[in-house]
């Protein structure tokens, strides 16, 4: 059955049982939880895109994706977005779905400059 929540809603639903926030990570690495309230914010904001995704593509919700559908957002989204972002996207929808998902090449080249100096005169 589709959910009729806002995706928002939808993605801090699916990282209700995955989190662990107040609990050490250190011995409890295996478990596969999420321990940190930044990654909890990332995931749940990558969640909700993917989620505005699935409703505009009319592919169901985020209870009941596969994971091929999780495969063809991310190749529509690698010609839009750059690695890191896409990499974010990859990890949060792993999380959701527990299981392994390949890593894909954004299509934009991102360019490595230092920030540091301003060009010789």
């Amino acid at each position: 059955m589709v959910s009729f929540r806002k995706p928002s809603k939808q993605a801090r639903h699916a990282l209700e049982s995955q989190t662990a926030i107040g609990t050490p990570r250190h011995g409890n690495k295996e478990a596969g939880r999420i321990h940190s309230q930044g990654t909890k914010r990332a995931y749940e904001s990558q969640l909700s895109v993917f989620t505005k995704y699935l409703q505009q593509h009319r592919l169901g919700d985020l209870q009941n994706f596969t994971l091929k559908t999780a495969l063809l957002y991310l190749e529509d989204r690698c010609a839009e977005v750059g690695q890191s972002t896409l990499d974010l996207d990859r990890q949060a929808l792993q999380a959701v779905l527990k299981v392994q998902i390949p890593f894909i090449l954004s299509d934009l080249k991102s360019i490595q400059t230092s920030r540091a100096y301003t060009a010789a005169r």
